[in-house]
């Protein structure tokens, strides 16, 4: 069976118009910022990985690695800080001296997560957190953003590695 054409066009056009609502929606909602910012010296805690994931975090299924830095902790500070001033999906929302909160918008979606990076002076260690402002309906984009930022801090940290 087929449809005729003014049919199919309408048919056509009433699910765009549906996609496009449910995109903006999600849009929309995903520019309320989420909570950030240290509990008793660490990363907030999450049990949902939906909803945020993180390297402090006890739930196993929503525990990721830390950035192991070495000893060029300082280093890959100053790599992440540049990294944030060239722009991109990265923009710094708050930071004091050990700790910095991100957001992160996902392309081509637009979706906005929230990221932090906690510094952890004589461990080589960059604590990071990523939570879903969406949660389940974030299609797992504060995944994407934390395996960005570790993406480009590491390629960063290589291009600066003497001979």
């Amino acid at each position: 069976m087929t449809l005729p054409p003014p049919l199919v066009r309408k048919t056509l056009l009433i699910l765009t118009a549906g996609v496009a609502i449910v995109w903006a929606l999600l849009v929309v909602l995903s520019q309320r910022p989420g909570e950030v910012g240290l509990v008793h010296g660490a990363l907030q805690g999450c049990e949902d990985p939906d909803r945020a994931i993180g390297s402090q975090i006890a739930a196993a299924d929503a525990r990721v690695d830390p950035l192991y830095v070495g000893p060029d902790l300082d280093r890959a500070w100053a790599q992440l800080e540049a990294l944030i001033e060239r722009g991109g999906p990265m923009q710094l929302r708050a930071a004091d001296h050990d700790w910095m909160a991100l957001t992160w918008r996902s392309m081509p979606w637009g979706i906005t997560d929230d990221i932090e990076v906690l510094r952890l002076q004589g461990a080589g260690i960059l604590h990071v957190r990523s939570a879903s402002r969406l949660g389940a309906l974030g299609f797992g984009t504060h995944r994407t953003a934390l395996e960005h930022l570790r993406n480009q801090l590491s390629q960063a940290m290589a291009e600066t590695d003497g001979p």
